[in-house]
């Protein structure tokens, strides 16, 4: 009997310990969203720019290029949190409940 549980749980720690590093590679992924979110406003900025040279008006397509990448840098921010937590949830998660020995 103890045998069979230690068996089962040695098998679930083995299977979640696979399967943490694809998981934390989602939080990974969503740490490097965070960081190159601000380069967004800047990027924005110069499209901005350019279209509004285009139409011959580049100080407002500089003013809207900027609120437009400011909008993009905070949703890549939130996306870039949002995997973080899922990501970070679901390695650990998963690892403790590997070694919790909890059949579901």
């Amino acid at each position: 009997m103890t045998q069979g549980r230690f068996m089962v749980t040695a098998v679930a720690l083995a299977v979640s310990l696979m399967a943490a590093p694809v998981m934390a590679q989602q939080a990974v992924e969503g740490a490097g969203k965070i960081i190159t979110a601000p380069v967004e406003v800047p990027k924005g900025t110069v499209k901005g720019t350019r279209k509004g040279a285009k139409k011959r008006a580049p100080v407002a397509g500089a003013a809207v290029g900027t609120v437009e990448g400011t909008g993009k840098a905070v949703r890549k921010t939130g996306h870039g949190t949002a995997d973080v937590v899922e990501g970070t949830g679901k390695a650990v998660g998963g690892a403790l409940h590997g070694l919790s020995g909890k059949e579901e």
